[in-house]
C-alpha cells in the first residue's frame, strides 16, 4: 500500500514523498517502548506544576487531528494511515465506533450545536460530513487542494477548511454543506481557529510566518499579523479575547490580543510545538511539542509554562474538554490516543471573571458597537456582536447581564 510520508517533522508542511509504509507489526512491544519512554521522559522532564493521571486507547494509524463534542463526551480522531475517523466515547474511554471517511483523512472539527463532525481528506480536496449521532458519512463537500485544518463557528453553522496548496480557506455553509465562498490567504495555510463571538478567524500560514485573520461577515482577510517560523497550529480564547499560535520552525508560541490584532507575548517552549488546545475555564493553553515528545502547558494569566508532561514521540494533535477537563494528545506511532486527567484546581478561576482577577459585569466596559453577556457554561462576562446575541440566547451558549 502506498501513503503519503512527510518530509519534515512538521505535519503542516506540504512537500511530500511517496514511500511504501511497513506494515504495523508487534504492536504490543511498540506501546511497551513507549511506555519506557515516557518513564524516561518522566525522569529527564520532571512535571513542574500539575498533577496528572495518564491512559491511553488504540485508535487507527498515524493519527492526525482530534476533535470533540463536549456536550456528548465524544471524541473524534483522523486516522491518516487507514483512511478512518476512530470514535472514542470520553465516558469509557474506548472506541465505540470506526467511521470509514476516504483517503488520508486531516484536519477535524466537531459543531456541538448541530452535532455534525467535519473531517479533510488531503490527498481528495474533499471534506466528509459524520452525522454524530449515526457515525455515518451524510456527504462530502469538495473543497481546494490538500485540505489539512478545519474550524467551525457553531453559532453561525459555517465551517473553515484551510487547503495548503491552493492558498485558499473554504467556507462551508453547514445548512446546506455547500462551498459559498473561497478566501486567499498566506502560502500553506494550517491550523484554523475561529471565535465565534467577534466571527474572526485565524489562519496560520506555514510558509511566512504569517496569520491571516478573515472577518467571517465579509469573507475577507482584514489583516495578517507577522509571528514566529513556520506557525502550525492556533486556538483562541474567547474569555480573554487572546490567540495562541504555535511556531514550530523556533519552538515558540506567539500570543495575539485580539482586540489590537498584535503580538503581546512570545513563550519558549519544547522543540517542534504543532497543536494547541485552550480551556477557557482554567484560562490554560496546552501546546503539544512533536520534537520531544511533550506537553507544555502555560497558564494564559502570566505567559508562563507552569509544567511539563511528557507523552511519547510524534505528539501532534492535542485537544481539551473543559467540561470534564480531560486533555486528549494522540502519538502517531504506534496509533494511540492518550487521556490525560489534569489536577488544575490551582488555575481554576472565580466566577464572573474576565481578564482581571475579580471583574464583575458592572466593571466591564465593551467597545463601541459591542453588547455584554454572560457565558451561560462559566458565567464570565464576554462583548459580542449585536448581531450575534440572539444567536447565542438560542442556542444556550449565553445569557443576558
Amino acid at each position: 500500500m502506498i501513503k503519503f510520508t512527510y518530509l519534515f517533522k512538521n505535519k503542516f508542511n506540504p512537500i511530500l514523498e511517496i514511500r511504501p509504509i511497513k506494515s504495523q507489526t508487534k504492536t504490543l512491544k511498540i506501546q511497551n517502548l513507549v511506555y519506557l519512554s515516557l518513564f524516561a521522559l518522566c525522569w529527564f522532564y520532571p512535571i513542574t506544576s500539575d498533577a496528572f493521571e495518564l491512559s491511553s486507547v488504540t485508535v487507527g494509524a498515524n493519527p492526525w487531528a482530534i476533535g470533540l463534542n463536549p456536550d456528548t463526551n465524544m471524541i473524534y480522531v483522523t486516522n491518516n494511515g487507514n483512511d478512518t475517523v476512530s470514535v472514542v466515547d470520553g465516558s469509557t474511554n474506548m472506541v465505540s465506533a470506526n467511521v470509514t471517511v476516504g483517503p488520508y483523512p486531516s484536519g477535524l472539527a466537531v459543531n456541538p450545536v448541530t452535532n455534525m463532525v467535519y473531517a479533510a481528506r488531503f490527498s481528495s480536496s474533499a471534506v466528509s460530513v459524520i452525522d454524530g449521532s449515526t457515525n455515518t458519512v451524510t456527504t462530502t463537500v469538495s473543497v481546494g487542494k490538500f485540505p489539512s485544518g478545519v474550524a467551525v463557528n457553531p453559532v453561525t453553522n459555517t465551517i473553515y477548511v484551510t487547503n495548503s496548496i491552493s492558498n485558499t480557506v473554504s467556507v462551508i455553509d453547514g445548512a446546506v454543506n455547500t462551498v459559498s465562498a473561497n478566501v486567499t490567504v498566506g502560502t500553506h495555510p494550517a491550523g484554523v481557529a475561529v471565535n465565534p463571538l467577534d466571527s474572526k478567524i485565524y489562519v496560520a500560514n506555514n510558509v511566512g510566518g504569517t496569520i491571516s485573520i478573515i472577518d467571517g461577515t465579509t469573507n475577507t482577510v482584514s489583516t495578517n499579523v507577522t509571528v514566529g517560523t513556520n506557525p502550525a497550529g492556533v486556538a483562541v480564547n474567547t474569555v480573554t479575547n487572546t490567540i495562541y499560535v504555535s511556531n514550530s520552525g523556533d519552538g515558540t508560541i506567539s500570543v495575539i490580543n485580539g482586540a489590537t490584532n498584535t503580538v503581546s507575548a512570545t513563550i519558549q517552549v519544547r522543540s517542534g510545538p504543532d497543536g494547541v488546545a485552550v480551556n477557557e475555564s482554567t484560562n490554560t493553553i496546552y501546546v503539544s511539542n512533536s520534537g520531544n515528545g511533550t506537553i507544555s502547558v502555560i497558564n494564559g494569566a502570566t505567559n508562563t509554562v507552569s509544567a511539563t508532561i511528557p507523552v511519547g514521540t510524534h505528539t501532534y494533535a492535542i485537544a481539551v474538554n473543559p467540561s470534564s477537563g480531560k486533555l486528549y494528545t494522540a502519538n502517531d506511532t504506534p496509533g494511540v490516543l492518550y487521556i490525560i486527567a489534569v489536577d488544575s484546581n490551582s488555575h481554576i478561576m472565580s466566577p464572573l471573571q474576565q481578564v482581571q482577577s475579580g471583574v464583575k459585569p458592572t466593571q466591564v466596559t465593551c467597545h463601541s458597537g459591542l453588547e455584554l453577556v454572560l457565558k451561560q457554561s462559566n458565567g464570565y462576562p464576554v462583548c459580542v456582536k449585536p448581531n450575534n446575541v440572539e444567536k447565542l440566547l438560542a442556542r444556550g451558549w449565553a445569557i443576558r447581564v
